[in-house]
């Protein structure tokens, strides 16, 4: 029995988990010989695909620089610096601070809107949406109608991704946007997962994003919380300082990851692989980018199904299965994947546990 203890797992019902123990492109190998194509881009992190020659020479070549803790207080690195440059011109943003994590991310994320605007307390997110381990977070059905004048922050996944693939509709953020002009507060845009997979433009514009899945395609664990310039503004010129660190803030194998992957991300052409998905699903979808939610019979049968077929899939909610295709795959690779798709839906009863 492993000494490990797993995140999202009933430890009483494991007898051994599953060790993988190599992995090249969208392929991974366990420890028992099983063979998977990973259509999860290792948990969302991995797009450019495992053991990718873009990036060997980043970490190498950083190794070698790194004599130095990360990110001193009152200092910083050149790798920090264009790191932090890129990433606000991308998203359109005046600032950022780098973790390690998305549950850091919205961390952060709190604190900076309680340097904004203190004395507000409340912080409401949607009941079907997950933001990480986040202590003092209220979940709520009906996000509307719990604001008022304490209100501090609203967090909102555009796309959640746990209940399947579901797009937060226009005019509720229109409303929430109203809202904000009001009771004014912070709205937080939570797309940890989605930042660089969905390719969605808002009808509105946060004040904060968190994004970190992808960033440096699983080799670091990095994240960034990008403010507006109204946020921005503030930390800059307040008197009081800025209280809030994590260790491996800024580090410089995660910067120079991630310089790797906004450079890739606007170099590769993904519409092919998107489009390919698109016209062999067969079944009822929705998607954004490279985000691929389907409706199938049953779920949680369908994941165990595909996997023994060699796929790994995730599970949403309302038996729906999550498809996050690496931008590196070879299309042909997948006709199996399709026909096990469709015969295993039509053969599938609905009452499956």
């Amino acid at each position: 029995m492993s000494s490990q203890i797993f995140s999202h797992t009933c430890h009483s019902r494991m007898n051994e988990p599953e060790v993988f123990i190599k992995a090249s492109g969208d392929t991974v190998t366990t420890k028992d010989r099983n063979v998977y194509k990973d259509l999860t881009a290792g948990l969302w992190n991995v797009s450019y695909g495992y053991n990718s020659h873009h990036f060997k020479d980043v970490i190498s070549n950083q190794i070698s620089k790194i004599q130095y803790y990360s990110n001193h207080f009152w200092s910083t690195t050149e790798s920090a610096e264009k790191a932090s440059d890129l990433i606000t011109k991308h998203f359109n943003m005046s600032g950022v601070y780098f973790s390690s994590g998305g549950g850091e991310g919205i961390a952060a994320a709190i604190y900076m809107a309680e340097f904004c605007l203190p004395g507000k307390t409340i912080v409401l997110a949607h009941n079907s949406g997950y933001h990480g381990c986040s202590k003092g977070i209220t979940y709520v059905e009906d996000i509307i109608e719990n604001i008022n004048q304490d209100t501090l922050a609203v967090i909102i996944e555009p796309v959640m991704t746990t209940a399947g693939v579901v797009k937060v509709d226009d005019d509720f953020l229109l409303h929430l946007a109203k809202m904000r002009s009001i009771y004014e507060f912070v709205i937080i845009f939570d797309e940890t997962v989605t930042a660089f997979r969905s390719d969605l433009d808002h009808v509105i514009d946060p004040d904060i994003i968190i994004c970190s899945k992808g960033l440096t395609n699983g080799l670091f664990p990095f994240a960034a919380t990008l403010v507006n310039e109204r946020i921005m503004h503030v930390i800059q010129n307040s008197p009081k300082p800025f209280h809030y660190g994590t260790t491996m803030s800024g580090h410089p194998i995660g910067c120079e990851l991630m310089c790797r992957s906004i450079e890739l991300y606007s170099k590769i052409d993904r519409k092919p692989i998107e489009d390919y998905f698109k016209n062999n699903i067969k079944l009822p979808f929705v998607n954004y980018g490279m985000l691929f939610g389907i409706k199938v019979s049953n779920g949680k049968e369908m994941r165990r199904q595909l996997k023994r077929k060699g796929f790994i899939v995730r599970e949403g909610w309302n038996d729906n299965i999550i498809l996050t295709p690496m931008y590196t795959i070879k299309t042909e690779d997948y006709k199996s994947f399709f026909s096990y798709l469709i015969s295993l839906n039509n053969s599938m009863p609905n009452d499956l546990i």
